[in-house]
């Protein structure tokens, strides 16, 4: 099930100038998502503490409201020192049940 609209969601990728043109062509993420950051855009990139700030920033959340979900473990250890609940992507199975397994433990 989509975790829209009950969550915020925000797509935070390492990019190259014309992946927002060309990624909205070819996935139409804008749909999918309340937020995109690109690093080409903003001048800074995972895992750079000041891109996880902006995100927050941007949701208008607190890190420890934020499940973060990265495929590379040193974007993930950031995250995580950053005060996210940061998990490491393997599979889908295994990125579906570790983040439904965070939101349940912090739902009210």
């Amino acid at each position: 099930s989509s975790l829209r609209p009950h969550y915020k969601t925000a797509l935070l990728s390492n990019s190259f100038v014309g992946a927002r043109s060309r990624e909205q062509e070819r996935y139409h993420l804008d749909e999918m998502t309340d937020l995109i950051i690109y690093s080409h855009e903003e001048g800074i990139a995972k895992p750079e503490r000041r891109i996880f700030e902006l995100t927050c920033e941007r949701l208008d959340v607190k890190p420890e409201e934020v499940v973060f979900l990265d495929d590379f473990e040193p974007n993930v250890v950031a995250a995580n020192e950053f005060g996210m609940h940061a998990i490491l992507f393997l599979d889908t199975a295994q990125a579906i049940a570790d983040v439904q397994a965070v939101l349940h433990a912090h739902s009210s």
